[in-house]
């Protein structure tokens, strides 16, 4: 190029301008000015056009916009953004947000054939129960080589999930075989082997087993806990080949009671919770995630129960917040493991919620603590609370949970160290009835106002005008005289009614020896609530020698009220003693004393305080 032709171009662009880059490429610039609308000036001195929220469905937070900047996302409804290994991403917050990706199992109603597929000998009882505690019974007890399933009819594509179960094994005498939920290839009429196979070994996918017995497929002896892949080999296989044990932990045989299962998988990586014990954490390397069908299994050998289902949910994604809940609010508090607390629920964090009050649930991170209602007659008043039990040492936040119809937590009794519905009807090897109180036909029913079918009520019945005691007696194995430094128990009962007779009483006591209400010692006034401190006194030979007791004499009429009163026993005094003292005769109607709902717990004196944090909505 001539000397002549450079200089005519520098003047050219001299007065011209730069001329543009191509029109896929970008402008330099010096600030967003030198930019077209809707551009802006980047750090390299390059227009850019930014990305937008639109652009990157399904992530949240604060967002690259490509240009050198950040912009804040949401999430569409029902929906949160993540944390941790899922953060930026958006999660499912609830069972309706992908009800193909969901189930909830709380089979109070009849079983829909569109949702769940019984198998074997599984079939759903409890309908009849108005508390709506509906279950499925996988197999029975005193039936050997029984074996049952209860599967989703659909199958799920979750490459992360959550799976709550709650469950019961009762037996007899010892402990069954066990149960186990999980995630198959087969379809919803999935069912295995009996005995040692649990109903699912012959089948092909994953499990977490409670295995009762050490069978010749097990490495660990006693009952436990396992992560488990099922190969489809036939129980009748060569041992060793069924399954494929990725990790495992022992735990106590489990005969009675209702526990909860908790399960949080991430592509092969699971975490497993017993109870709210956390059991282990472990990773599946060659998981490799297809549609399959979620369901529990159990079976039945020489040895035989009930395995009951009483809740199945399966949701995907890691929740960040609990399905079926509308609200939640933190919970504070400081206190030993074991010890009851307090959680206040006023009346207008449940508008329009469930009557029966249980659409209210406490979880310690992924894990839903045990809970149950202070008072079970009095949901809903200003007073009303929940009694949760702490768990062990935990850096996951615990969480009050409200507030929505769809939600069916099943409270249960299990934070009490007693607790004594008399429904159904007691037994004598439950509470023993002394003297002249001495079979259940002295017993009848009175309902407090809680909705229950019968609720036990003691009556005064002599035959004759001399002083004369009536115990029940309730033989409380772990109450010591020293549950924990600072630690108390607190009882609770309800009684309505009262006495005719004017030296006629009632009173509270401990003993050494149920079935000898001579060795009880009064529980001192000062343990008392101030609403109701026995003032009452009498003295009565019933015993032998005369004995001055003080305690309660209420008028014949009185409605239910509630005592209260926090107490240590005397050394080796492991009973509780209900007991009357009175001159009634048989035929009298005046003298009617009922008593219901008896619950013992340990906690703290003063109470431990519990803190609730803001409200937190479901987005």
């Amino acid at each position: 190029m001539s000397a002549f032709m450079r200089w005519a171009g520098i003047l050219l662009l001299a007065l011209w301008g730069c001329p543009p880059f191509p029109a896929e490429g970008p402008y330099r610039c010096v600030s967003i000015d030198d930019c077209e609308q809707g551009y802006v000036c980047a750090e390299n001195a390059v227009c850019c056009e930014p990305k937008t929220c639109a652009d990157m469905p399904g992530q949240c937070d604060l967002v690259d916009d490509g240009c050198g900047g950040e912009i804040q996302c949401g999430c569409p409804d029902l929906y949160a953004c993540g944390s941790d290994d899922l953060a930026n991403t958006c999660i499912c917050n609830s069972f309706d947000c992908d009800p193909e990706c969901s189930l909830v199992g709380t089979f109070d109603e009849r079983l829909d054939p569109e949702e769940w597929t019984l198998n074997g000998q599984a079939r759903q009882v409890g309908l009849a129960d108005p508390s709506g505690d509906g279950l499925v019974r996988l197999t029975r007890r005193n039936r050997g080589s029984e074996k049952g399933s209860v599967m989703a009819t659909h199958r799920i594509d979750a490459p992360s999930f959550v799976l709550e179960a709650v469950f019961r094994i009762n037996s007899s005498t010892n402990a069954p075989d066990g149960i186990a939920f999980g995630w198959f290839q087969e379809g919803p009429t999935a069912l295995g082997g009996v005995g040692g196979s649990l109903g699912y070994i012959g089948l092909r996918g994953y499990v977490v087993e409670i295995d009762q017995h050490k069978n010749e497929v097990d490495t660990l002896a006693g009952s436990h806990v396992a992560l488990n892949r099922s190969t489809g080999e036939l129980p009748s296989g060569p041992p060793g080949l069924q399954t494929v044990t990725y990790e495992q932990a022992s735990i106590e045989p489990i005969v009675s009671g209702s526990h909860v299962l908790s399960v949080a998988f991430d592509r092969g990586k699971t975490a497993v919770w017993l109870d709210g014990r956390h059991l282990f954490t472990t990773t599946i390397d060659d998981y490799r995630p297809a549609p399959v069908t979620f369901g529990a299994t159990a079976s039945n050998g020489s040895y035989t129960g009930d395995h009951e289902v009483l809740e199945l949910r399966v949701r995907c994604g890691r929740p960040d917040f609990a399905a079926g809940y509308r609200s939640r609010r933190r919970i504070s508090v400081q206190g030993p493991p074991g010890v009851t607390v307090r959680v206040p629920v006023p009346p207008q964090m449940r508008m329009g919620s469930r009557h029966d009050g249980r659409d209210v649930a406490v979880y310690l991170g992924l894990y839903p603590l045990a809970a149950q209602w202070e008072d079970v007659a009095d949901v809903d008043s200003a007073s009303s609370a929940l009694i949760v039990r702490l768990p062990a040492r935990s850096d996951a936040p615990m969480y009050l949970y409200y507030g929505d119809t769809r939600a069916s937590s099943k409270l249960t009794d299990a934070p009490f160290q007693l607790a004594e519905r008399f429904n159904p009807r007691p037994v004598n090897s439950i509470w023993y009835q002394h003297w002249r109180l001495d079979s259940p036909r002295n017993l009848f029913c009175a309902d407090r106002g809680t909705g229950e079918t019968s609720s036990v009520a003691g009556s005064i019945c002599t035959a004759d005008d001399r002083f004369v005691a009536h115990s029940l007696g309730i033989p409380i194995s772990g109450l010591t005289s020293n549950p924990g430094p600072g630690l108390v128990y607190e009882l609770d009962a309800h009684f309505s009614g009262g006495f005719g007779q004017p030296d006629d009483l009632m009173y509270l006591a401990t003993s050494t020896v149920l079935n000898d209400p001579r060795t009880a010692t009064l529980i001192p006034r000062s343990a008392y609530d101030p609403e109701w401190i026995p003032t009452a006194m009498t003295t009565h030979t019933a015993d032998g020698p005369p004995a001055t007791v003080f305690g309660f004499h209420p008028e014949p009429g009185s409605p239910w009220r509630r005592v209260r009163a926090r107490f240590l026993p005397p050394p080796q005094h492991r009973a509780l003693q209900v007991r009357t003292i009175s001159t009634a005769t048989r035929t009298s109607t005046a003298t009617l004393l009922q008593m219901d709902d008896v619950t013992l717990r340990v906690t703290q004196e003063p109470e431990i305080a519990v803190e609730l944090g803001a409200e937190e909505r479901r987005p």
